[in-house]
């Protein structure tokens, strides 16, 4: 999973872990705790759209929300300034 230290203090506030130190994303059971917490928030904000939902895992929801008010919900994944998006 790729959870970056920013998100996973994002993540450590939400779920009301004290013990959180970046250093434990490195650990696979914390690793895959927060980013299935992370994914299933974004599916949740993108009301199951699954390809909305990867795009802000990986760019993050506030590039997603302003490609969706540029572009529209229904944008073309193409048309993602980020390679790495892409190519989901």
């Amino acid at each position: 999973m790729q959870i970056t230290p920013k998100t996973g203090e994002y993540i450590a506030d939400l779920i009301k872990d004290k013990n959180f130190k970046k250093q434990k994303l490195f650990e696979p059971e914390m690793n895959i705790k927060y980013g299935c917490f992370y994914l299933k928030r974004m599916i949740d904000q993108y009301n199951g759209n699954i390809e909305l939902a990867l795009m802000a895992y990986n760019a993050g929801s506030t590039n997603v929300n302003r490609w969706i008010e540029i572009l529209g919900r229904d944008f073309e994944v193409d048309l993602v300034p980020f390679n790495e998006t892409k190519i989901m």
